[in-house]
């Protein structure tokens, strides 16, 4: 596709490494905003707490 720069849309801080290795130039690393709910403020919770994904540290639902 002659992609050769991205902007990388994550909130996994641990995804740029992978990129580097296929050859991309990562020109920005941006977190991406989830609104939190009655419904997946419990998700949210687990997603950043357990796995260290870049979440509001307030995540009381909206």
């Amino acid at each position: 596709m002659g992609v050769t720069r991205v902007r990388l849309l994550t909130n996994n801080p641990e995804k740029p490494q992978p990129s580097r290795g296929a050859g991309l130039v990562l020109v920005a690393v941006e977190s991406l905003y989830a609104p939190s709910t009655p419904s997946n403020v419990a998700y949210l919770r687990a997603k950043r707490d357990c796995l260290g994904r870049t979440l509001p540290l307030d995540l009381t639902p909206a």
